[in-house]
């Protein structure tokens, strides 16, 4: 959007809600959330951006989303691109103008930029000309003669009179000059230029950017002020588009004062309730003895991007309670993760707590579920919580002691609570004294030590 545009008017029309039909048989499993980036580039090329936000699906407010993209964002490392609708990464809140390197579009720009260079698109056209008849090139329009034989002149040869000139049609080709890109590339190097001036630190790959994005800005430099549609553009041009737009976007909301981007909102649901868990367990156990920070080692955990990461509490009787989110559990051990594997199929719990004692390591899980407004019922909530009591084993043991179902509209507990060893909980930014109760009761089950943890257990 530019400083000419006089008005924009978008409207966004709900659907049938985050579980109803699609309209082709199928069901919305996820509902976006959060709000769309609009970027006005003004006169000088600087950015300004807009938001559309976008209703939050019940039981969730709008306040309930920013808040829980705020914890989200405070979690070790990159917020995944798994929690965003948008297909972006994000760094933390101190990610301001100063730190852009760390921004992850700005590698795709780079790259993007580096292909354009290497090989600059060619656009092919053609013309009409008149032509002598002797004079080789280009394919005779027929009828474009024929139309006009006042022009062609008369020719005398052996063979008879033949037009002394023909329309021919020459193909020609030319670099591809697009307004729209050299608008946008300037607005980059405007936030890169800006960048440099702010930072403290190494500037050399901002510099080194900056030069590649003035080069290709002069490359796509057009005085037409109309450019063809952007679905015409060849594919690399446009995966500059799309990759100078992600890097805008990430420049232009990289502070803890901007409201949520667009996200998956099972996603995000899914990555604050790790946030939040961590919160609960510091209030109880104090700060951690090993700081939160990525699991990158636990290859199979990071392959869609999840964002795995850990932390652990060394306890005053002994032994250590470890936090793991969205670690893949698979059939064999993996080092440095813990002490447990899957009998049945990849498992990836979004928390798993281990409690490494004296005797014995056992666990619980907690899962979360995001169901909109719907409460889960008990044929929901026993198939989620049992592969994982059933799967996951320690050695030949049963080694979960407890697994936490967490809904966000509430769910139906089990027959005999105590007895399969399934909790449910209803949890909600609005309601953690409800959680915290939960998280209080997976601890204490954690902690019992003098009985076995499968000594009724088939």
């Amino acid at each position: 959007m530019h400083e000419t545009t006089s008005s924009v008017r978008a409207r966004v029309r709900p659907r049938s809600g985050a579980f109803g039909s699609d309209g082709k048989g199928g069901t919305i499993a996820d509902a976006p959330v959060g709000s769309i980036p609009i970027l006005e580039i003004k006169a000088d090329h600087s950015i300004i951006a807009h938001f559309l936000r976008l209703p939050a699906p019940a039981p969730f407010s709008d306040d309930d989303i920013n808040s829980m993209w705020s914890m989200v964002r405070r979690l070790p490392g990159r917020t995944p691109a798994s929690v965003r609708r948008d297909g972006l990464s994000s760094v933390g809140s101190k990610a301001e103008l100063a730190n852009l390197p760390d921004i992850p579009s700005l590698p795709r720009l780079v790259r993007s930029l580096c292909d354009v260079v290497q090989r600059w698109p060619q656009r092919e056209s053609s013309v009409l000309a008149w032509r002598p008849v002797d004079v080789p090139g280009g394919r005779e329009d027929v009828r474009a003669t024929l139309r006009q034989p006042s022009r062609t002149g008369v020719l005398i040869r052996k063979e008879g009179a033949l037009p002394a000139r023909t329309v021919r049609r020459l193909h020609m080709t030319h670099p591809w000059s697009l307004s729209a890109l050299g608008d946008l590339l300037r607005a980059v190097s405007n936030a890169l230029s800006r960048a440099i001036g702010d930072s403290s630190g190494d500037t050399e790959l901002l510099e080194r950017t900056d030069g590649l994005v003035r080069v290709v800005c002069g490359l796509a430099h057009s005085s037409d002020r109309v450019d063809p549609p952007l679905s015409s553009w060849p594919r690399s041009l446009r995966q500059l588009h799309d990759a100078a737009l992600d890097f805008l976007i990430s420049a232009s909301t990289s502070t803890s004062h901007d409201p949520a981007p667009l996200c998956h909102m099972w996603r995000l649901y899914e990555a604050w309730l790790a946030a939040h868990t961590l919160e609960q367990l510091t209030a109880i156990l104090g700060q951690p003895s090993t700081p939160p920070s990525p699991v990158g080692h636990l290859k199979a955990s990071m392959k869609d991007d999840t964002g795995a990461w850990t932390t652990s509490w060394i306890l005053e009787g002994g032994g250590a309670i470890s936090l793991w989110s969205q670690c893949t559990v698979t059939g064999s051990l993996v080092p440095d993760g813990p002490e447990l594997v899957s009998v049945t199929s990849d498992l990836r719990p979004d928390i798993l707590l281990e409690h490494r004692g004296h005797q014995s390591t056992v666990f619980a899980v907690i899962d979360a579920k995001f169901k909109g407004g719907s409460r889960m019922v008990g044929s929901e909530v026993a198939p989620e919580a049992s592969k994982y009591l059933w799967g996951l084993r320690s050695g030949e043991r049963f080694a979960v002691r407890r697994a936490l179902i967490a809904a966000s509209a509430g769910a139906v507990g089990p027959f005999d609570a105590e007895r399969s060893r399934i909790r449910t909980v209803e949890v909600t930014p609005q309601q953690p004294e409800d959680y915290q109760r939960a998280i209080l009761e997976v601890l204490a089950t954690l902690e019992i030590g003098s009985a076995s943890p499968d000594s009724d257990l088939p």
